[in-house]
């Protein structure tokens, strides 16, 4: 069962950084804080994934657009592979995210370990990418 995998992980992860106890909720959700990265986690049973997505930023108004969509678009171009991450916007929400799904078949801790330091460096880049295009914060 993938959410027995993922606490297993989580929960060694937390160990190894200093939070006991890490584990998902009765919703299959845990949050994790990095300074001021927030990391979603989320578990999805029918696929058997862990869903990871972080907020990056606020979209832009309307007709500011364009140099953030053209910057996202051409980052997401040769994102084929498992595992990769994707930038993307929610509109209902007005804003930015990254995103990854990680199968659960290929979660240990080490991989973990090392992808949650790869999404916290990519975040801080893309929140410095996105704060010095034109028109977005």
């Amino acid at each position: 069962m993938i959410e027995e995998r993922v606490n297993d992980v989580i929960g060694q992860f937390g160990k190894d950084v200093g939070i006991e106890g890490l584990c998902l909720d009765e919703r299959g959700y845990c949050c994790l804080f990095f300074d001021d990265i927030g990391i979603n986690l989320e578990i999805d049973e029918e696929n058997e994934t862990l869903f990871l997505y972080a907020y990056l930023g606020d979209l832009p108004k309307e007709g500011e657009r364009l140099p953030l969509y053209e910057t996202l678009l051409d980052a997401n171009m040769f994102n084929f592979s498992p595992g990769g991450v994707t930038i993307g916007i929610d509109t209902e929400q007005n804003l930015i995210a990254l995103s990854m799904l990680i199968p659960a078949v290929a979660l240990d801790v080490r991989s973990f370990t090392k992808t949650m330091e790869q999404i916290i460096s990519r975040v801080q880049y893309w929140r410095e990418t996105i704060g010095n295009l034109s028109g977005c914060t």
